[in-house]
């Protein structure tokens, strides 16, 4: 996923998080937690990206341009899915709570953001399409 300026966000198999500047240059990376294995970046028209902690503590985070990180919630549980942004302002995410799935949602304010490639399928529709 790429904001506004270009710059992209990813997670890759050990866990470890990168943003990369529109010239593939690192700008930032997170390799303190190795949670997100499961984990996808949202992107806020607030200008953060948002992701889940697949393991311990379990928090939903954001992340602004420059790599600082804010804890959003403590979920407790482990989030089985990248995270999404909802029209109506909540990220929702698929979590493990015993031995069942469940999904949940929370209110971070504003929605997703729009542009060029703020999402997966790369329009807000999410369908690939370039109409």
């Amino acid at each position: 996923m790429a904001d506004r300026e270009g710059t992209v966000y990813f997670c890759e198999k050990n866990g470890y998080l990168y943003a990369v500047d529109r010239n593939g240059s690192e700008k930032w990376s997170d390799k303190t937690d190795k949670g997100y294995i499961y984990s996808g970046f949202a992107l806020a028209a607030d200008g953060k990206a948002y992701i889940a902690q697949y393991a311990s503590p379990n928090n939903l985070v954001a992340f602004d341009n420059a790599g600082a990180k804010s804890v959003v919630k403590t979920i407790g549980d482990q989030v089985m899915s990248p995270v999404t942004i909802g029209p109506d302002r909540r990220l929702y995410y698929g979590r493990k709570n015993d031995l069942a799935g469940m999904v949940d949602a929370w209110e971070i304010g504003c929605g997703p953001l729009s542009g060029e490639w703020p999402m997966r399928g790369c329009n807000d529709q999410g369908t690939n399409s370039l109409k």
